[in-house]
């Protein structure tokens, strides 16, 4: 589970990127994710960004009131389905599974909902170039003399040093992430990559408060579609199953496309494995898992427990014991 942002605290946390950063929680079953979200899900005044306590009163409220509206299972749920979240790349078989909870939902009392968030198409790159800016900001402060590793005095400059004690320090991945969000705060890509990713963002952000039935109370003005709005959004976690350690991924960079819009609008995102798996053509006997994604609106993480624990309870089409 990826919760909504601000609802867990970040003391602690090594910072990567300041408004991304998010404290998730990984288990069995959904009971143990709910039991430690419970736990952690507090104000805590040594992180600015997280949620204050009467700010979640007030989203309490609101998951009250969209459970009030669904008196037994599912009956009333309004599902969304973003088609920019069902791209073409998607495996046939993946999709299969995800129609299959749908169904199930469906035969619970949910309604489906056909949506459009035309922003979604560009998050991939929106999301690398806000998020490797803010890791070049944040990890600049591990030069080996403040923080981070330190190797033993062997350059004859200051400059050499930090060099030194840098390259030290990062693995390659870390450094080309930190060279290229370097690039993205220099004031010749500012205008053309950070900024252009800034309003991207934003985009997404008011695409999905169009979507949602309640309001977005980080926002004073009136968002959200009490009448015709969803209150959840059902898709595929990732284009297809896990690839093998050995194997080579094209487009390596782009296999989280159907996560990044959750981070980018900080909304509460939880992933759960179906039953039915996919075997893999090589090897018949491997059965590979597939994750469906549930999102909604910032602050509603309580309601993706009520809907996982309603499946749970009446279908069998999640993996682990039923409730």
């Amino acid at each position: 589970m990826k919760p909504s942002y601000g609802m867990l605290s970040r003391w602690g946390v090594v910072s990567y990127a300041d408004t991304l950063d998010t404290v998730g929680i990984l288990a069995r079953n959904i009971g143990d994710v709910r039991q430690v979200f419970d736990v952690l899900a507090l104000e805590d005044e040594r992180d600015a960004t997280c949620i204050h306590e009467a700010m979640r009163l007030r989203l309490d409220a609101q998951v009250e009131r969209i459970l009030a509206r669904i008196p037994s299972r599912l009956d009333g749920l309004r599902v969304g389905i973003v088609k920019e979240m069902y791209p073409r790349e998607v495996d046939s078989r993946t999709l299969d599974i995800v129609d299959d909870v749908l169904d199930h939902m469906q035969s619970l009392g949910a309604t489906l909902v056909p949506l459009s968030v035309p922003a979604i198409k560009k998050s991939v790159s929106a999301y690398y170039i806000l998020s490797l800016s803010e890791a070049s900001s944040n990890l600049g402060r591990f030069d080996g003399i403040r923080f981070g590793a330190r190797m033993k005095h062997t350059s004859s400059t200051f400059h050499d040093e930090i060099a030194k004690n840098r390259s030290y320090g990062f693995g390659d991945e870390v450094k080309r992430r930190i060279l290229l969000g370097t690039y993205a705060l220099t004031s010749e890509a500012w205008e053309s990559h950070h900024l252009v990713a800034t309003r991207i963002r934003q985009g997404i952000l008011r695409g999905y408060q169009a979507c949602w039935s309640t309001q977005d109370l980080r926002w004073p003005e009136p968002t959200g579609n009490e009448e015709h709005g969803v209150d959840v959004v059902v898709q595929p976690t990732a284009l297809s199953v896990a690839p093998r350690l050995d194997e080579p991924v094209s487009s390596e960079y782009a296999a989280d496309v159907l996560t990044f819009a959750a981070n980018l609008a900080g909304l509460p995102a939880l992933s759960a494995p179906a039953s039915r798996t996919i075997s893999m053509d090589e090897d018949p006997s491997v059965h590979l898992p597939v994750g469906v994604l549930f999102k909604a609106q910032w602050g509603h993480d309580k309601l993706l427990f009520h809907i996982l624990e309603q499946l749970n309870q009446h279908t069998d089409v999640f993996q682990g014991p039923r409730s």
